[in-house]
């Protein structure tokens, strides 16, 4: 087996990747939650090999990242993206009960309010939702597309387990256009989105919420370090802020 490339994960771990279509990630402590959310998705996820308290080896799936997929299969290829977010958005939903987040919600804005005030925004939450398992960072860098079928990658495991919340991370691509912010020709991508956008906020109200959407943004923020995160934040959180 012979290492290919480094890359650097999320939250301090690192990710290795092999010759065998094997990936190894290491030093997260998340690692045994964020395995079985995987493994519970009736989803296409990542086959896993091995798991301990803060490492996974699992498959590499080398598929289509969605920038690519849509730029490929044009409105046919927006119809299937939309599909797919309904069939997890639906799943998510016949798996759910009635929660109140608020604890969370404010224990949330306890741990940045250093950095920023959210008491205006947390007022204007609402803080009964659907609760369930979900994926915890559902966008669009953590799907592929391989042989027809859609993939799901990269879980994370987090108390704010609400489909709502899901959604409000899925707005950082569909209205904010995050996943194509190496890209230079953006006009298609945009396109796109707002076709995307529109649809899932005309059927689902829950995506509409401005607020969550914003509070999500802001949560984040304090803990980004590279300038393209940290300008992209703040130009989407003022363009939504709630006054």
């Amino acid at each position: 087996m012979q290492l290919i490339k480094e890359l650097n994960g999320h939250s301090g771990a690192s990710v290795s990747l092999y010759d065998n279509n094997t990936v190894v990630k290491n030093g997260y402590k998340k690692a045994r939650q964020s395995a079985d959310i995987l493994l519970s998705l009736p989803f296409k996820t990542p086959e896993i090999y091995e798991v301990t308290d803060e490492s996974i080896v699992m498959e590499y799936v080398n598929g289509e990242d969605i920038a690519s997929f849509l730029e490929q299969n044009g409105n046919e290829g927006i119809d299937l993206l939309i599909g797919f977010i309904e069939k997890y958005y639906s799943w998510c939903f016949e798996n759910s009960t009635t929660y109140n987040f608020g604890e969370e919600l404010d224990d949330k804005a306890l741990q940045i309010a250093d950095t920023i005030n959210l008491a205006s925004l947390t007022n204007k939450l609402k803080y009964d939702m659907p609760k369930s398992m979900i994926h915890g960072d559902f966008t669009f860098d953590n799907m592929l597309h391989r042989d027809g079928e859609f993939y799901l990658i990269d879980a994370n495991p987090t108390d704010l387990s609400s489909i709502y919340f899901d959604g409000a991370k899925l707005r950082q691509d569909i209205d904010g256009f995050w996943f194509m912010r190496s890209r230079p020709d953006k006009i298609n991508f945009k396109i796109s989105c707002k076709r995307i956008s529109e649809h899932l906020k005309s059927t689902y109200a829950f995506m509409n919420d401005d607020n969550l959407y914003c509070f999500m943004l802001c949560r984040i923020l304090p803990y980004c370090k590279d300038d393209v995160t940290i300008k992209f934040l703040t130009k989407e959180i003022d363009r939504i802020w709630p006054l």
